[in-house]
């Protein structure tokens, strides 16, 4: 079995003891293999620790070689979350961040760039706000605003029954930069109206784009990011159609290629921008190159105390209440499959939802099982999810865009 090696022995070697990279890093192999064995069809390595960054960097690890061929020769896009800039816990750890540059400096990818736009506030000022512009004196990294490569526009929904989308906005070229390789960098996180803030969400919702004069009234400037609310333009707007929405910017490839999912200290109760801190944190870190996979495993560790969301027989419960289909308007109370969003994904075939078939390898956790340091978040107080058809059966996606 080979060694894992972590962060600090890696910059020891490369650095100090000035070995080469070929002979600093080997793969992880602790806690399974990396190949879709025993009918797995998705994997996820879990990390546990008491360094943040590390955590980042031994998890990405673990898929070593198949980041790299998957990078290639692209760009790599960080999109770090920054909803509030100026508010340190709903934002990506900055420690999160170095994690995963020093992965990609061991791996030899160093054409990386950060792109954000917060839905308040601008990008430099959550870069500087939360101490990321002194990466570039370690890092050869640039920090953009995710409007800066140019924009194209997609059709999104904006009312519960909407059988197809209507409404047109903008969203920023650089997800759909075919030469770009998009690292969704996110904290875990509750949410009011999507259930939770994980790395699919952390690119679609931020995909529409705000004038850079929008925070300071410039006249004309807008921020399309609010129509991913549905049909008021705001919040709470209208939950089927963000959950539609998130749904849609994925099946048009707007989703990250790669998610690094930091639940070191998570957000619960008013997130994803107003919420309190896990207590005591939890210091785990999620990485899969399937995304659903990610985001379906992070969602386990936010649930302790009950079945997984979507597993049968679970008739309720903190994280359960009443919905409205996106086809009728009549209330059901039934189990909930959600974030519905993600659920979509699954069924279209985007990623592997089904927790039954993702193979989590766990990475310094003392008994070797990832859900030891699950925990109960505490849902938004105001959640507003719909999701459920009037049949009591659980919802389709909206249909596939045309190809």
């Amino acid at each position: 079995m080979s060694s894992n090696v972590n962060r600090r022995e890696f910059v020891k070697r490369t650095v100090v003891g000035g070995v080469g990279l070929a002979a600093g890093l080997r793969a992880a192999t602790m806690g399974g293999t990396a190949s879709a064995a025993g009918g797995y069809t998705a994997t996820v390595a879990a990390c546990y620790g008491s360094d943040r960054a590390d955590n980042a960097f031994r998890a990405l690890q673990y898929f070593k070689h198949e980041i790299a061929a998957a990078i290639g020769n692209k760009r790599v896009i960080i999109k770090p979350n920054f909803v509030v800039a100026t508010t340190a816990l709903a934002c990506t750890n900055v420690a999160w961040a170095e994690g995963v540059l020093e992965f990609l400096k061991s791996i030899g990818k160093t054409h990386v760039a950060f792109a954000e736009c917060p839905y308040n506030g601008v990008a430099m000022e959550g870069y500087d706000y939360n101490n990321y512009l002194p990466l570039a004196k370690k890092y050869p990294v640039q920090f953009l605003s995710l409007s800066q490569e140019g924009v194209s526009q997609i059709q999104v929904f904006q009312l519960t029954d909407d059988i197809v989308p209507t409404k047109t906005i903008r969203v920023a070229n650089i997800f759909r930069n075919p030469n770009n390789f998009i690292i969704s960098a996110c904290p875990m996180k509750t949410h009011d109206t999507g259930f939770a803030t994980l790395s699919l969400k952390n690119v679609a919702m931020a995909a529409p784009i705000t004038d850079s004069g929008f925070p300071w009234n410039q006249s004309g400037a807008t921020r399309d990011k609010l129509w991913m609310h549905g049909n008021s333009g705001g919040t709470p707007g209208n939950a089927q159609a963000l959950n539609n929405n998130v749904y849609w910017m994925a099946a048009n490839g707007i989703r990250p290629h790669l998610s690094v999912l930091d639940g070191y200290v998570g957000m619960q109760a008013n997130g994803p921008a107003s919420g309190t801190a896990v207590s005591p944190g939890q210091q785990v870190g999620l990485v899969s190159l399937d995304y659903v996979a990610a985001d379906r495993v992070a969602l386990a560790l936010m649930t302790k105390s009950q079945l997984a969301p979507g597993a049968s027989g679970n008739t309720g419960g903190i994280w359960y209440t009443t919905f409205y289909g996106r086809q009728s308007k009549t209330p059901v109370t039934n189990i909930g499959p959600y974030p519905a969003y993600l659920n979509y994904c699954g069924q279209a075939g985007l990623g592997q939802w089904d927790l039954t078939k993702i193979n989590v390898v766990s990475l310094g956790f003392p008994t070797g099982n990832y859900l030891d340091q699950a925990y109960d978040y505490t849902p938004n107080s105001n959640i507003r999810t719909a999701q459920i058809g009037a049949n009591g059966m659980y919802d389709t996606p909206p249909a596939m865009p045309p190809s």
